[in-house]
């Protein structure tokens, strides 16, 4: 039998790699299969991991095992000045999963900025803005209009996933990146806004249906027009009180609503203005008309809401009630699913995959450098390029059972 090799690691960047990565003692030991005594006694010294242990901790930690034998922690910038506020999250204590999120949206967004001057191109500035003060179908018809959005493309979708793709496309023609985000539950996080300037990044959860995504992608854009107007900031400076949150979301969820289904699209359809009873439209009606527009049921009980067809209470009742059946719906069991380098594209979106695969290319990334930069084999490149060139991005499938 081999003698077992220490790993030299440092214990204060053991602690730290820990502690950044969102997990306390208990968690990181129960995650790693040992006592928490044993972990204690790495971080604070008295004992040594072995080399297969320290790759342990670096895979649970997310970080490069060389990081692990730094001399001290490297420096780092705090989550919470980056992302927008997260209604129930609390800045520096968010979840393993969420933070891990929040890390790949930053690096990926370092990567293209560099990538974007490595090819001399400018890096698109998102210049939208909005203000508290605005009326939300005013601020919904503003950014509608920059997107280019006509009610007559709306109608002609084939189906959700077309219209997804669309929306998403013309969010990142704004100046952004959009990216997918797996492993979140949706308790937690629907989508996240990273508040930098150039090219801020909206993250979308890939657990949520594809329609309901769009909907997140309008309310996560208007949080960066009221960055841009200066009624918002960083997490980690927002003071708010919880009242003024609600007030605040209530905006964001209003003008995704008039963006997604404009008044003269609305009130010339007779089930909408011909219905009959406040607060007494069925999960059934709401569906069915929800299909008709291409967006989610939420998205579309959110316009009953703005227009007053609903109050705002019996709103915000079905809202609870249907996103927990939606967490709680059976899982269907998928034989085959799709594809890796479908699910990366997917999660990446086609402007990102591009940037990495022309910067290939041109040979100023290597191929495990564009590799890691999409978490995707080189194998799987010809595919990737084969989709980006046919267009034959795959359906948004919503990521149900990963972790």
């Amino acid at each position: 039998m081999s003698a077992k090799v220490i790993a030299s690691v440092n214990p204060k960047v053991l602690s730290w790699a820990r502690t950044e990565s969102g997990y306390d003692i208990d968690s990181a030991a129960g995650k790693l299969r040992m006592k928490p005594e044993r972990l204690i006694e790495w971080e604070k010294g008295d004992e040594r991991p072995s080399l297969r242990q320290a790759e342990r901790l670096a895979a649970l930690y997310h970080r490069p095992l060389p990081v692990l034998f730094l001399a001290k922690p490297p420096p780092v910038v705090l989550l919470a000045a980056e992302f927008r506020h997260l209604p129930g999250v609390r800045p520096g204590e968010e979840s393993p999963e969420l933070r891990l999120a929040l890390r790949t949206l930053r690096r990926r967004r370092e990567i293209a900025l560099e990538l974007m001057e490595e090819n001399e191109e400018q890096p698109p500035g998102f210049k939208l803005s909005a203000r508290l003060r605005e009326e939300p179908e005013i601020v919904g018809k503003r950014l509608r209009e920059s997107m280019g959005i006509t009610i007559e493309d709306q109608r002609g979708w084939a189906d959700e996933y077309e219209a997804w793709r669309t929306w998403r496309d013309r969010a990142e023609a704004l100046g952004m990146l959009v990216f997918q985000i797996p492993f979140v539950a949706l308790r937690q996080m629907r989508g996240v806004s990273l508040f930098r300037e150039p090219l801020p990044v909206v993250g979308i959860n890939s657990k949520d249906h594809p329609l309901a995504r769009i909907f997140t992608l309008i309310h996560e854009i208007t949080h960066l027009m009221l960055l841009v107007g200066g009624d918002e900031k960083a997490a980690s400076e927002e003071k708010r009180k919880i009242a003024e949150w609600n007030e605040l979301e209530r905006f964001t969820d209003s003008v995704a609503a008039a963006t997604l289904m404009p008044l003269d699209m609305i009130l010339t359809d007779q089930d909408v203005v011909g219905h009959n009873g406040h607060d007494s439209w069925s999960t059934e009606e709401v569906s069915r008309l929800a299909r008709r527009y291409r967006v989610s049921p939420v998205a579309f009980m959110t316009r009953l809401a703005t227009l007053n067809r609903v109050s705002w209470a019996f709103y915000g009742e079905w809202r609870l009630e249907w996103e927990k059946k939606w967490e709680n719906r059976p899982k269907s069991k998928q034989t085959g699913g799709p594809s890796r380098t479908d699910t990366i594209l997917s999660r990446v979106g086609p402007t990102y995959a591009s940037l990495i695969m022309d910067s290939l290319a041109r040979d100023l990334i290597t191929p495990l450098a564009a590799s890691d930069a999409l978490d995707l084999k080189v194998h799987h490149f010809d595919s990737l390029k084969s989709a980006l060139m046919f267009g034959t991005e795959p359906p948004p499938v919503a990521e149900v059972s990963e972790g």
